[in-house]
């Protein structure tokens, strides 16, 4: 064996380790694991053995190892094995475990960026999972509504003759486009169509979330919701409409005339 595998190194007599082991300074790393692997299973307290055994023996060999490997990430090959032709600490004869990996940037081109996307944050990841709950909360929402809107009742707009009897169509069509306060109830069922419900007065005329409601037998107030919009030209009356037909009502209203006051209405 050569001078230099006798080198001792730290107290560590490489030769001896070798020897130990049964194996040539040239047989690699991989090789020399394995080696060792097997010798301590050898040499361990709780195996049986034919003969007694030396507790420093195991203890040489484990410094032995040390020192190999630590010349071995230091000089890329086992103490007393040839020198590489390209020098000492190649990366080729290193353990490929031990082998450096190469930075993202030298695997980018020359003059070329590297673009990182960045992890989503706990609070986006979170937002991620509430919205398809949300989604499926909605669902039942939305389809009772548009059962709703399917099952309330829909009439057709009338022509303005059946309104208003010889009256000529332009006229009486550009004044009763939409429903006013002041129409009797004949002609508001004419325009609207039939109520889903009436009190009991027959004050107060329900169109699914909208309504009517009339005082000495005139309309005087309504709501229009948007689940069920009524042929009016918006949700309430204007107040100015409101107070010119106060003023203008002939008669005092019953008791049935207190105007009702449901969700939605503003």
């Amino acid at each position: 064996m050569s001078r230099q595998v006798r080198t001792m190194a730290g107290g560590v007599d490489f030769a001896k380790t070798y020897a130990e082991l049964g194996v040539a300074p040239d047989c690699g790393l991989v090789a020399f694991k394995q080696a060792y692997r097997r010798r301590v299973a050898e040499l361990h307290p709780d195996r049986p053995a034919v003969r007694p055994r030396n507790p420093d023996v195991l203890i040489a060999l484990n410094l032995g190892y040390a020192a190999v490997l630590e010349f071995h990430r230091g000089q890329g090959r086992l103490p007393g094995a040839p020198v590489p032709a390209g020098g000492a600490n190649t990366a080729s004869t290193l353990d490929p475990r031990q082998r450096p990996q190469p930075r993202p940037q030298a695997q980018a081109a020359a003059g070329s960026r590297v673009v990182t996307s960045p992890s989503p944050s706990p609070a986006a990841k979170g937002a991620e999972r509430r919205v398809p709950r949300m989604r499926v909360l909605l669902l039942p929402v939305l389809l009772v509504v548009a059962a709703i809107w399917r099952w309330l009742p829909v009439s057709d707009p009338p022509s303005a003759a059946a309104i208003v009897p010889g009256a000529s169509h332009d006229t009486v069509a550009s004044a009763l486009v939409h429903a006013q306060l002041g129409m009797d109830r004949r002609t508001v069922v004419t325009l609207m169509g039939e109520p889903v419900a009436r009190d009991a007065g027959d004050a107060h005329w329900i169109y699914g979330p909208s309504w009517m409601h009339f005082e000495c037998d005139r309309l005087a107030d309504w709501y229009s919701s948007p689940l069920r919009p009524l042929r009016v030209g918006s949700p309430r009356p204007a107040p100015d409409d409101m107070a010119r037909r106060e003023a203008g009502a002939t008669c005092i209203p019953g008791g049935n005339s207190a105007r009702h006051r449901i969700h939605g209405e503003s």
